[in-house]
């Protein structure tokens, strides 16, 4: 959903969706032009239903936005932490960069399960 841009993290502008039926997966994408999904869903028979939105950040992933961008030493270097911490408000304690810091004391929660994925990214 996000992606960090020179000094920065900022939203992708587009969504893509599509339905793997090898496994039975919807998948999701972030994309700030079509041209990549659009070819590699074409390029394989079991890629089906591609559909694209634009991307619309909540109030509240606003937010964390501009708070995860005020923190110092911000960096692109664990973009996934960063992404979970602007979609759901959550930064994991055992495994969070050292920008995120500052806001672990708010936002930190610990693994439920070693293996387990947040579900919106």
């Amino acid at each position: 959903m996000i992606y960090f841009d020179g000094n920065e993290f900022k939203p992708y502008a587009l969504k893509a969706t599509y339905f793997n039926e090898q496994d039975g997966v919807e998948r999701v994408k972030y994309d700030n032009t079509q041209d990549y999904w659009n070819e590699f869903v074409a390029k394989w028979s079991h890629l089906k239903d591609l559909v694209w939105s634009n991307v619309a950040l909540t109030t509240q992933q606003q937010q964390r936005l501009d708070l995860l961008n005020q923190q110092p030493n911000c960096s692109g270097g664990s973009d996934s932490q960063a992404a979970l911490f602007v979609v759901d408000g959550i930064i994991y304690t055992d495994d969070h960069p050292p920008y995120l810091e500052a806001l672990v004391s708010e936002y930190g929660v610990e693994r439920e399960m070693e293996d387990e994925a947040p579900s919106s990214l």
